[in-house]
């Protein structure tokens, strides 16, 4: 699949491809998940470190609460299976 993004490439393609090629474009995609959640991560981090330093509460409830929903929006609007965004976040 070279020179195009997996969101170029539609089902019908896919079968077209060799299962390498196909393991290649997910663990790409893998590497990219893991580099933005990283990314995220780090900035969590500093967002803790401004809390401790002005004795701000850690949690926000409600806050953690708007934030998971739009998520799962994000994530419905995406295509992704409810069952499988559940059980990632769960973690």
């Amino acid at each position: 699949m070279s020179q195009k993004s997996y969101k170029d490439v539609t089902s019908s393609q896919m079968k077209d491809e060799s299962l390498d090629q196909i393991r290649k474009t997910i663990d790409k995609l893998d590497q990219t998940i893991i580099n933005a959640l990283g990314e995220r991560q780090r900035i969590v981090r500093s967002v803790l470190v401004d809390k401790l330093e002005h004795s701000k509460e850690i949690r926000d409830p409600k806050r953690e609460e708007r934030m998971m929903e739009s998520i799962r929006k994000k994530a419905t609007e995406a295509g992704m299976d409810p069952i499988f965004w559940n059980s990632c976040s769960e973690r």
